[in-house]
């Protein structure tokens, strides 16, 4: 699988974690605990969406 995939899976399956995330807590259902691996996933997905940028000195990054 190529780093581009990988990247696609990774925030595919973030989402549906999230999309988890947000029923269990409109229903007061998700502890602490999980809260705080949420919290670290989405640390880990962002350090994945980081590292895959690729900035030529002529690009810009928004």
């Amino acid at each position: 699988m190529n780093e581009q995939t990988a990247l696609a899976v990774l925030l595919r399956a973030m989402q549906w974690e999230l999309d988890h995330a947000a029923f269990e807590v409109g229903g007061g259902r998700l502890s602490g605990e999980e809260r705080l691996r949420l919290a670290e996933r989405l640390r880990h997905t962002a350090n994945h969406l980081q590292d895959a940028i690729t900035v030529s000195p002529n690009d810009q990054v928004n």
